[in-house]
């Protein structure tokens, strides 16, 4: 929504909640509306957090890769720890249940997900690769081994969102310095308003560090067990993570809380109010608030509709989540949590191979950087999982892969190199 901003925006986004909001799914903002009536400055804070992130952006001027060579750049690896709070069994979800959640996160935010737009739809031009990715901590802040995965048996039946769940004197777990991690508490909110999460604004881990993170009820969290289930079928694929995630990273909802509201960013569509279930594009073409005949973008991650009509975050909201990282944030710039302590310096395998340019007409080139004497295979994938190609020992690069004869569309490498393995997709436009 393109808007100027002021602290008259940001406080009629909070008086309007409650006028509004269709449901309660993210409480993100009645969290922080709560910290305002507490604690009045938090508003002074929020306004000159907005000016800092506008000041950041326009110094630091990040192309729509479309427009150009998708060259790869840093890659920010953030260190999650999850806290599972349980009074029962069913509440005690699986290992494999939290890297599920994982493994959602990176793909949605490494514009990795299998249901992002195809280069046809209108807003495919605005969709964004972030560049940030997620691992589940390998080391907690004693520099002891971990999994990244607490689990704290609570006398709480049920938590209901006021931040009981982050402490451990009140039922639930501290946690980690907040600084160098991303907290994940997963356990039983209160459903009576549907609430799935709420996130603590980067502002606050200032003055509230011990509540930095993100709360998600164990029936939207990953993509197996429990998600998805008690009347809650529409959050079954880990975007409720996703959009919370987003909050953390000082991303607000697509319609700014307001009718036709702020959500300081240039390259979403201005929309009336939240969005739900799943609604057919175009959806409320030429709305009152100025959208054109594409109508609004209810697919972003950073609406309210079901899981499985979300699939994107766009360029704009990429640079809002960089400008949060490089200040209030830049703590996990420098986070070891998921490194081995042996390998604290070692190059991320995504991170020393680019492939360009991308979107291309059909020919790529795939090169390595700062990695010396390396060998890797190519396995390219259609959408549907099927093997269309494959290159193996590939020792001199640049190396060039001429895929003129496919259709437009988006497809897959697989890369196995230095015992590793990594996904990259690639979009032909023809």
């Amino acid at each position: 929504m393109k808007s100027n901003f002021t602290l008259f925006t940001i406080l009629l986004a909070i008086l309007s909640l409650s006028v509004f909001a269709q449901s309660e799914k993210c409480a993100t903002m009645k969290h922080f509306a709560k910290r305002i009536a507490n604690d009045p400055s938090a508003l002074t804070r929020m306004e000159q957090s907005e000016l800092t992130t506008q000041q950041w952006i326009a110094t630091h001027p990040k192309t729509n890769s479309k427009t150009g060579l998708n060259k790869v750049k840093q890659i920010i690896t953030i260190p999650v720890v999850v806290h599972v709070l349980y009074h029962n069994s069913i509440e005690n979800i699986s290992d494999a249940q939290i890297e599920s959640q994982i493994d959602v996160l990176n793909e949605d935010f490494r514009l990795l997900n299998s249901d992002s737009l195809p280069p046809s739809h209108p807003f495919w031009f605005y969709t964004a690769d972030t560049g940030i990715e997620f691992c589940l901590a390998s080391s907690d802040p004693n520099g002891i081994e971990t999994n990244g995965i607490t689990r704290t048996y609570t006398d709480s039946t049920t938590f209901v969102g006021i931040g009981n769940e982050k402490f451990t004197s009140t039922g639930g777990k501290d946690n980690w310095n907040p600084t160098k991690y991303l907290n994940i508490w997963v356990c039983n909110l209160d459903g009576s308003d549907g609430t799935l999460g709420y996130a603590a604004f980067p502002t606050d881990l200032s003055t509230n560090p011990d509540e930095d993170g993100v709360v998600i009820r164990y029936e939207a969290f990953g993509t197996i067990g429990t998600a998805g289930i008690s009347g809650f079928s529409g959050n079954n694929l880990g975007r409720t993570a996703t959009h919370e995630v987003g909050h953390w990273l000082n991303l607000r909802h697509i319609w700014g809380d307001s009718f036709c509201g702020n959500d300081f960013v240039n390259d979403t569509e201005p929309a009336e109010e939240d969005n739900a279930f799943c609604p057919t594009f175009p959806h409320n073409a030429n709305n009152s608030c100025g959208t054109g005949s594409n109508g609004e973008m209810y697919m972003n991650y950073m609406d309210y509709v079901d899981d499985d009509c979300m699939n994107m975050f766009t360029f704009g909201q990429s640079n809002r989540m960089d400008a949060a990282l490089n200040n209030y944030r830049s703590g996990l710039l420098t986070s070891s949590g998921c490194s081995d302590p042996i390998n604290v310096n070692e190059i991320s395998l995504n991170n020393s191979i680019e492939i360009y340019p991308n979107p291309s007409n059909g020919n790529f080139t795939i090169n390595v950087v700062n990695l010396k004497s390396v060998s890797i295979a190519l396995s390219l994938y259609d959408i549907l999982g099927s093997k269309i190609h494959e290159f193996k020992n590939i020792t001199n690069f640049p190396f060039t892969v001429n895929l003129n004869e496919l259709s437009s569309g988006i497809y897959y490498f697989k890369i196995d190199a230095v015992d590793k393995t990594l996904t990259k997709k690639i979009i032909i436009s023809k």
